[in-house]
């Protein structure tokens, strides 16, 4: 009897270390915010995430200032312009995560090529500039919602950020893509 005790003990002791290590291990997609940050912050770009709350709470304006390419026409995911202690900081790439396609906004058309015609909103795109959002969008054409650029600050929602995998070319391009306004 005894041993069956000491047995039960034993098995919910170890039932409850595996629980714990369970529980502090990284997701998937804490995972790539690590990765991220590491290979952005070599470059030296400020990176902040945004979370489905964050996302989810976004308001939804036509008249988006610095947007300049974004994957459904109407209406348009929105981002707070940065404040006054931002434009001072070095370069900031913000990430949207978790946005499942299939919940994009009612009276909303995808836009899987590039349009820099209709891009009314976007100003005047270089070359350069048009070149690099051509080579991410195709890239990550179907993941990449939308880029907002203002002085040093590089704001980017995605889809699906977890199949991201080459986050070092993606800090890269945004970085080119931020210094070049």
């Amino acid at each position: 009897m005894n041993a069956v005790i000491i047995f039960l003990v034993i098995g919910l002791a170890m039932m409850a270390v595996v629980a714990s290590v369970v529980a502090v291990m990284p997701s998937k997609r804490q995972r790539l915010v690590g990765r991220m940050r590491t290979k952005a912050m070599a470059l030296g770009l400020k990176v902040q995430f945004i979370n489905q709350a964050e996302f989810d709470a976004l308001q939804l304006d036509g008249e988006v200032d610095g947007l300049i390419w974004y994957s459904y026409w109407v209406p348009l995911p929105d981002l707070q312009p940065p404040s006054d202690a931002e434009q001072n900081q070095s370069v900031e790439v913000i990430f949207g995560a978790g946005l499942d396609p299939q919940d994009a906004p009612q009276n909303s058309v995808r836009n899987p090529a590039l349009d820099f015609e209709r891009m009314t909103r976007s100003g005047s795109l270089n070359d350069a500039q048009q070149g690099l959002i051509t080579e991410m969008a195709s890239k990550w054409g179907e993941r990449l919602v939308a880029i907002r650029c203002a002085p040093n600050v590089v704001r980017c929602l995605w889809g699906e950020p977890e199949n991201i995998d080459d986050v070092a070319w993606l800090a890269q391009q945004l970085k080119r893509l931020a210094e070049s306004f």
